[in-house]
């Protein structure tokens, strides 16, 4: 016989009695867990209307379009009424929520008026205690609330009856304390907020007023934001600095009241108003203002306004702190844009200056190139460029009203996709006498004043939207180069990894400084087009340089072999030159750092000849004066034949002789006689003359073959100059 399906069955019902079993506990212990609350249904956001009633005021809080407002009265007589502080109430609405009663409710069971007065209740709670009373859809509950009393327990508490209900209910004391606050400070309800414009709300407009001086309006348009009022020319609109603006709409949300005041002599308090800042906004539903003045505890005086026709009436009043005007004055007075334009500069389509040498750039579907005065295209990333530097234009100040227009004979227009369709500046060739430039901007017609360096921007030239990086060879496939300078030739050749002078000198090379100056003109990143073509090349004296440099490349699989010639014209200033670099059309402006670069030696200043070459010598011949030392088959002799003493000493001293500097090349041959010393030095490679004279305290050397001429160092010359004596 066969059990298992009866098990299965018998285990099935198992499980399914403990899940039931389990079910019911887990249920039993939710229930037993969620507190009785007073008010079982509130929701806070479904609240419309709280009631906090004492028998001597009444607080009233309504929930309107724009937040929760309050009207406070005594007798029965409207006291205040404002805006009240929505923290506050929805502080007090999570309260009402969350109550429930500390104790079971206990009924009563004796006489209404013996129960209500043995809890602290009164006869009549809610004619002679305090009561709060809760409206939310169609639900309205009233709790009447009696004095603290003393019981046996060890918790205070505070008693209540909610409704009608005939049972008394154990209360959580921040609840009375609600209306404790309530009935002792008229002015705890009330916000602290100056204006209540919302967090994310924009205002239409901001309006200010400084005494009897003119309003200025801040107003908010799709265009961005603009000033009205400000004495421009015809009172047009004139655009408002955007980040000051809106620092200004975050301060109107931020500022706070210090303190409610009730002055005593209202009329002089409204006096001292008259004539104070006068500040608000007004969207499209509401409008708040507010006059400022100080006073002399250091606060401000405040009061809110509102309007009656044209008539400026006063709600209540209330002190602000200390800095307010200053802040206010601070930004009403940076609130002017001194940005010359603003605009995207990917809308710009056309551009065209005109004046003493006009041009125009536009832009087509292959990209921007310049139409006047010649035809060529031209680097997009250099005209972007531009135009974000002449969107980023500040002024110094806008000139005032009465200003006296300059005769603006030079103008920049740019022609765009979208609103404003174009944009007019036009400038004056001079600057006024503080050394400012007037620049007038359309559409808005604003006389703005620019310094020199700014300026400079509106003036560019065509020719700087031209390519300014100048490639002119590889640095690594560099195999010979020749560098003239003033008084200076030099030619040199690589010899593999090293850089060898075959002019003025077969000598090596100082690898540093000729490495230095293939830096500095193989990769060019010019400051600036000067011009284009050969008539440029002779304006800028490039044809006729003093500085030049031709540099010879060798072949490779990938490039061919290509000469390059590099002239240094025309001083620019004291930082830059212009240079002219065959194979490219312009000449360019850049900086002094080739010009240094060629400046330097390019001799390496070793010893004349190393130790070992002088020891490889078959013979060395030292003449000074009548004097003569000769080296010949292992011996030092005198003139006379006679063996020299000096050798040794001379042995020492040759390996040590040290170029100090080159000094100046000369092509004519000195005669020997008029050299101080002579030194010939014969070994496998031939014969090496060098002739060596006194100047001053240098000793001064020449290689007789080349002209070259250069300073020995001190220490080893001056020793060599006393042995020989």
């Amino acid at each position: 016989m066969n059990h298992r399906p009866t098990l299965i069955s018998f285990c099935l019902a198992a499980m399914l009695v403990a899940m039931l079993w389990l079910e019911q506990e887990y249920i039993a212990s939710e229930s037993a867990s969620v507190p009785d609350t007073i008010f079982p249904a509130l929701i806070p956001r479904n609240v419309e209307e709280i009631s906090l009633n004492s028998p001597s005021c009444q607080t009233l809080i309504k929930k309107g379009m724009h937040g929760w407002h309050m009207v406070y009265l005594r007798g029965g007589r409207q006291v205040i009424e404002d805006f009240a502080d929505d923290f506050l109430v929805e502080c007090l609405l999570n309260d009402l929520a969350g109550l429930s009663a500390a104790l079971p409710p206990r009924h009563v069971d004796k006489g209404l008026g013996e129960a209500w007065q043995e809890y602290g209740l009164g006869l009549w709670a809610q004619a002679r205690g305090d009561s709060l009373q809760v409206r939310y859809g169609k639900l309205q509950h009233t709790l009447y609330f009696g004095t603290e009393t003393t019981q046996k327990s060890p918790l205070v508490l505070f008693y209540a009856r909610r409704d009608e209900e005939e049972k008394v209910l154990a209360v959580d004391a921040k609840i009375h304390a609600w209306l404790t606050n309530s009935r002792d400070n008229p002015d705890f309800w009330r916000s602290r907020q100056v204006f209540h414009l919302g967090a994310k709300a924009l205002p239409r407009a901001i309006v200010w007023q400084s005494g009897a001086s003119p309003q200025v309006t801040l107003r908010a348009e799709r265009q961005g934001w603009f000033l009205y009022g400000t004495g421009n020319e015809a009172n047009e609109a004139e655009p408002a600095a955007p980040d000051v603006a809106n620092r200004l709409v975050d301060w109107l949300r931020a500022l706070r009241i210090q303190e409610f005041v009730y002055p005593e002599d209202t009329s002089a308090a409204e006096r001292d108003l008259r004539n104070a800042w006068l500040f608000g906004y007004h969207s499209e539903q509401d409008q708040e203002y507010v006059a400022i003045a100080p006073v002399k505890n250091a606060s401000h005086l405040a009061a809110r306004v509102y309007f009656s026709g044209d008539q400026r009436r006063i709600a209540y009043y209330y002190l602000l702190p200390a800095t307010t005007v200053k802040v206010l004055q601070d930004m009403a007075g940076h609130v002017r844009d001194l940005r010359l334009l603003r605009f995207a500069p990917q809308a710009v389509r056309r551009i065209e200056q005109s004046g003493k040498e006009g041009w125009k750039l536009e832009r087509n579907e292959s990209g921007w190139s310049v139409t006047s005065p010649s035809s060529r295209a031209v680097k997009g990333e250099e005209v972007h460029s531009f135009l974000v530097r002449l969107a980023n234009i500040e002024a110094v100040a806008v000139a005032a009203g009465d200003a006296v227009r300059p005769a603006l004979t030079q103008s920049l227009v740019l022609t765009l996709n979208e609103a404003p369709h174009t944009i007019h500046i036009a400038w004056a060739e001079t600057p006024d006498p503080q050394g400012l430039w007037p620049v007038l901007v359309s559409p808005y017609k604003r006389l703005l004043l620019l310094n020199t360096e700014v300026r400079q921007i509106l003036v560019a030239s065509y020719l700087d939207f031209y390519d300014k990086r100048v490639d002119a060879f590889v640095f690594a496939d560099v195999a010979a180069l020749r560098a003239e300078r003033p008084g200076r030739v030099y030619e040199a050749v690589k010899d593999g990894e090293t850089w060898r002078l075959l002019k003025p000198v077969a000598a090596p090379a100082e690898q540093t400084h000729l490495e230095e100056i293939l830096r500095c003109c193989a990769w060019i990143m010019a400051y600036g087009v000067l011009g284009e073509g050969e008539e440029a090349r002779r304006a800028f004296a490039c044809g006729d340089a003093a500085y030049r440099l031709q540099v010879r490349t060798r072949a490779t699989q990938e490039r061919l072999a290509i000469e390059r010639t590099i002239e240094i014209g025309r001083v620019m200033d004291e930082k830059y030159y212009a240079l002219w670099v065959s194979g490219f059309p312009f000449v360019y402006k850049v900086d002094r750092k080739l010009k240094d670069a060629m400046d330097a030696e390019l001799y390496s200043c070793q010893p004349l000849l190393a130790a070992d070459a002088w020891r490889a010598a078959s013979e060395i011949v030292v003449r000074r004066r009548e004097r003569q030392l000769r080296y010949a088959d292992g011996v030092w002799r005198e003139q006379d034949g006679e063996p020299s003493n000096k050798g040794e000493k001379l042995w020492q001293l040759l390996p040590r002789l040290r170029i100090a500097h080159m000094a100046e090349f000369t092509s004519a041959v000195l005669p020997e006689r008029e050299a101080d010393m002579a030194i010939r030095v014969n070994d496998k490679s031939g014969e090496h003359v060098l002739w060596l004279w006194r100047e001053r305290d240098q000793l001064i050397g020449t290689w007789p073959s080349s002209g070259q001429r250069f300073v020995l160092e001190n220490d080893a010359a001056a020793v060599l100059w006393q042995e020989t004596e």
